[in-house]
This record gives C-alpha cells, sequence and structure tokens, in this order.
C-alpha cells in the first residue's frame, strides 16, 4: 500500500490538473499576495542572502576559516530566530485579545498585521547594520545586524502565517505552500548581491535591499487599512472539488 498510489487516495477521490492549480488562485486575494511578496522578500534578503554571502565576504574581509564562518552564521541566525519566536507569538497574541477587546471581542486578522510593523523596522535596520560594517569593523558587528535582522524575520513568519491562516481558514494549506515558495524564489539573489556589492559597495547595496525590503511592507499597510473591507468584496475562495 505504501507503493501504490491509487490505494492512498481518498476514497471516492479522483486526481485532476486542477488540482494543483488551487494554491496559485489564492494570489487575486490582497490577503495573500501581498504578504506573499512581502515575505519572500524578507527571507530572500535576511535569510537567504546571509547564507550564501557570508562564507565570501568574512574569507575576504577577516581571513576566517569555514568552520568559523559556520559557527558565526548559525549562531548569529539562531540567537535572532529564538528571541524572535518567544517574542512573536505571545505578542501576536496579545495584541489580538486586548484589540478585540477594543472591538466588542470582535477579532479581526488584520490586528495581526500591526506587530509586523516592527519586522518592517528590525530587518531593514539589521541588513543596513551589517552592510555599514563589514569590513569595517571586527567580525562580530555584523553578525549582530545579522541576528536583528533574523528577530525581525521571526515575527514576519509568525504574524503573517497567522494573518493568511486567519483571513482564510478552509484555505491555509494552499496559503502555507504559497510561502514555501517564496521561500524557494529566494535562491535568485545568489545571481546580483556580491556583484552588486562589488560595484558600489556593502553600504549602498545593503541600504538599497533594505530600502526594497520596507517598500514591501507598505501594501501591508494598506491590508492594514483596507482589508478586511478588501475580503469582503472578493468573498471566500471556492475551489470545484472534482470526484
Amino acid at each position: 500500500m505504501l507503493f501504490s498510489f491509487r490505494m492512498n487516495m481518498i476514497p471516492g477521490r479522483r486526481l485532476h490538473a486542477g488540482d494543483f492549480l488551487h494554491t496559485f488562485r489564492m494570489l487575486k486575494y490582497p490577503s495573500v499576495v501581498f504578504p506573499f511578496m512581502y515575505y519572500m522578500w524578507a527571507w530572500t534578503f535576511v535569510n537567504v542572502m546571509p547564507a550564501i554571502s557570508l562564507a565570501a565576504i568574512y574569507t575576504k574581509y577577516y581571513g576566517l576559516a569555514s568552520g568559523t564562518i559556520g559557527l558565526c552564521l548559525g549562531v548569529s541566525l539562531t540567537v535572532g530566530s529564538v528571541i524572535g519566536e518567544f517574542f512573536a507569538g505571545r505578542a501576536s497574541d496579545y495584541l489580538m485579545y486586548r484589540l478585540a477587546r477594543r472591538n466588542n471581542n470582535i477579532r479581526i486578522p488584520e490586528y495581526r498585521l500591526y506587530l509586523c510593523t516592527l519586522s518592517a523596522i528590525f530587518m531593514p535596520v539589521g541588513i543596513i547594520i551589517f552592510g555599514c560594517t563589514v569590513g569595517r569593523t571586527g567580525y562580530v558587528t555584523p553578525l549582530v545586524g545579522l541576528a536583528v535582522g533574523t528577530f525581525g524575520l521571526q515575527i514576519a513568519s509568525t504574524c503573517l502565517y497567522s494573518y493568511i491562516s486567519d483571513c482564510y481558514k478552509p484555505q491555509t494549506p494552499e496559503s502555507g505552500v504559497l510561502f514555501n515558495l517564496s521561500r524557494g524564489l529566494s535562491f535568485i539573489v545568489g545571481y546580483f548581491a556580491l556583484p552588486f556589492a562589488d560595484e558600489v559597495g556593502f553600504p549602498a547595496a545593503w541600504g538599497t535591499f533594505a530600502a526594497i525590503l520596507f517598500v514591501f511592507f507598505i501594501p501591508l499597510v494598506a491590508l492594514m487599512i483596507w482589508g478586511e473591507s478588501w475580503r469582503h468584496r472578493l468573498g471566500k475562495p471556492t475551489f470545484h472539488k472534482h470526484m
């Protein structure tokens, strides 16, 4: 049975090519596509970019061995992620609870996005700290920037996943797949990050990336204001189930 595709199907259910398109249909909803775009660039510049560039940067400017570079990257990302995870979950739930009490105990998904504003501060700040200090200070200071950025990324991850789940609960799997896709698209940064930095310098290059990330947060501000009305106007997703 483990090796039989048909025997593992839901009884009475047939697989159709259109079933694979349900995920992408969610992109027509602002409450999904705006977080998708913001999270894609957040994951690109805060997580993937350090992972693929730190070895070359720290070898060139600090002459560190590969094991030491791996330790630097792992410690900074772990510290930022752990602190962000402990903070974001509790703070998001507390903020939702407090704002709902002011709204006759009615919970609105957009309340989740208010805490995400911190990610639009910490992630660009962390990127700028790294870009402005690498090669100019000791190797520890840029790692502080990585930790600060990762702290903001963890806040964004917690808030955005919770937000899209609150908006469209039955379609949470489809929305989650899109977020995983946004992570996969982050590989593109490997083609332009270091060449761009070699041309204009790390402060200008990493500052540009921070600005791009902040720009993609602006649509989330629009969601905080009009997201609820947009959802009511577009209605709930309805996917035809083939049997």
